[in-house]
């Protein structure tokens, strides 16, 4: 009964002139809880409250008349929605899917009408990130004393609507020795011997959270020189080794081949001889 109500109550006052009212921002995070306030004049006495939800089509999800509150069991919103004392709304353990508008018709006691819009986006929060260090390898390869090229890539494995920044020893980055790509997510940088203790800092946030993680990156240039050098050395040895390898498998085998044929010659003369023995008459 009081659902119909709040339904043909609501066409009503649709239907009385209203001044453009801009939405008020309101920001939630996932799991928690959110007032959304009505923000009543100190001399306004209410008499009547609509809530809504506006989708695609408007949600009534809760309603004050006649000093009796309700709110409706079939709104998204149920049994996490609850009217205040001060005729606010508060909605708990929100989800991502609640983002959207709410707008409430308060009527005064002498027929006054007040309305209130805000915007509700829902977030949320970030979790640690985490920077992977990437040391391409180059050509010629990397020698000691000289620069390295590094990538630096940044990600949050949870969070909605998050920006990545980037900043070297708690200060800004200089210009021209880095590249922000895929939205400040991945960080080039160039550098030098002097830069082997210099950290570097990402910062994942949103409206509600922020969380950073830092690394020093030489390190994996030392890494990247270090491999290096053993393919190198690995190639050298390569190169002086198999050849090597190759003549003295190719000398056994024609040892191989030598011994027996000696051998087999041995073998015939033995036998011939022994031949000529027994012919010989006794």
């Amino acid at each position: 009964m009081q659902a119909a109500w709040a339904l043909l109550m609501s066409l009503h006052y649709l239907a009385w002139p209203a001044a453009a009212e801009a939405s008020i921002p309101v920001r939630g995070v996932v799991g928690e809880a959110v007032s959304l306030a009505a923000d009543l004049p100190p001399d306004f006495e209410v008499r009547e409250v609509i809530w809504k939800y506006l989708t695609s089509k408007e949600e009534i999800v809760a309603t004050f008349f006649k000093g009796s509150v309700e709110t409706m069991y079939r709104s998204h919103f149920f049994q996490r929605i609850w009217l205040l004392g001060n005729f606010s709304l508060e909605i708990s353990q929100l989800e991502l899917g609640d983002s959207g508008t709410f707008k409430a018709l308060l009527v005064g006691t002498e027929g006054q009408l007040l309305t209130r819009t805000l915007q509700l986006t829902v977030y949320e929060a970030v979790s640690k990130p985490t920077i992977r260090v990437f040391a391409p390898g180059s050509d010629p390869p990397h020698s000691a004393g000289s620069g390295c090229e590094v990538f630096l890539t940044c990600a949050a494995e949870r969070g909605s609507g998050v920006l990545y920044s980037w900043q070297r020893g708690g200060g800004t980055l200089g210009n021209g020795t880095h590249t922000f790509l895929d939205e400040g997510k991945v960080l080039k940088v160039r550098l030098e011997p002097s830069d082997n203790r210099a950290s570097y800092c990402c910062t994942a946030a949103n409206p509600v959270s922020q969380e950073s993680t830092a690394v020093v990156p030489w390190d994996s240039c030392e890494g990247r020189a270090d491999a290096e050098v053993t393919s190198h050395n690995s190639k050298y040895l390569l190169f002086i080794l198999l050849p090597l390898l190759i003549l003295l498998f190719a000398v056994a085998v024609l040892g191989i081949i030598l011994c027996t044929r000696c051998s087999g010659k041995k073998t015939l003369k033995a036998s011939e001889d022994r031949a000529n023995v027994e012919m010989q008459p006794v």
